[in-house]
């Protein structure tokens, strides 16, 4: 899947706590999206192959999640958008590498990778968990889990890169 195939989703139900998964799930689905955008672009700015390589795995695996998230959403009668114009209009909250890419300073870009992340928990922090399906639930927060420690792995990496 491409950063251009990570589809939001319509709701099709008439049952309001539905629709209210169906918006977290969006809320999340947009959230990894611009996640893996933005760890891509960071691994295409990194000179150090390990790095790229760490950088381009955390990128599959928020593709990983966003079809997750996506296929629940499914499962729930949801509808993936076929406006692909949607995609293009998403606030990228995630990273915003366009001036520290430019001086390919790997420690800058890290970091801009950390605080990403950080605003990835925020979001994944202001989901309402309850009365969500337990498989749904379960998936949101090993997440959530796996979003924190690849902060705590980018903070090591961006401490080892200071260092040396």
């Amino acid at each position: 899947m491409n950063s251009n195939s990570m589809l939001f989703v319509t709701y099709k139900s008439d049952i309001e706590n539905d629709k209210s998964h169906v918006e977290a799930l969006n809320k999340l689905i947009q959230t990894n999206a611009n996640a893996m955008k933005g760890f891509r672009e960071a691994a295409n700015a990194i000179d150090d192959p390990s790095v790229q390589s760490t950088l381009q795995k955390y990128a599959d695996q928020r593709e990983g999640f966003g079809t997750r998230l996506v296929n629940f959403a499914v499962g729930m009668n949801a509808e993936p958008y076929t406006d692909r114009s949607l995609l293009g209009a998403v606030h990228h909250t995630w990273i915003d590498l366009k001036g520290v890419i430019t001086g390919g300073d790997s420690v800058a870009i890290l970091k801009e990778a950390i605080r990403g992340e950080e605003v990835a928990l925020e979001i994944y922090n202001s989901v309402d968990l309850s009365g969500l399906p337990e498989a749904m639930r379960q998936a949101i927060v090993e997440q959530h889990e796996s979003i924190e420690h690849v902060k705590h792995d980018l903070e090591d990496m961006c401490e080892e890169l200071t260092e040396s």
